[in-house]
């Protein structure tokens, strides 16, 4: 199940699943580019402003925290 928000970078959309699934797909095509499973679910909108919430990019990164853990991607326009 899709459970993030999607983020838009370098044309490309990204979303994350409970299932722990990151995926990436090309903004113009919706073609698929690439998956990667983080290992555990990528928490979606935290409800009353508390917990870690969804996917988020800037200075060259995207940032997707995923159980206990944070994975931080280089991002080109390639993923």
């Amino acid at each position: 199940m899709l459970i993030t928000a999607p983020i838009v970078v370098n044309n490309f959309v990204f979303v994350g699943s409970s299932s722990g699934n990151l995926y990436a797909v090309d903004a113009a095509t919706g073609a698929l580019q690439w998956t990667k499973n983080l290992g555990a679910p990528i928490p979606g909108q935290a409800f009353g402003g508390f917990g870690t919430t969804g996917l988020n990019a800037g200075d060259g990164l995207l940032v997707v925290p995923a159980g206990n853990t944070v994975t931080a991607y280089v991002l080109s326009t390639n993923p």
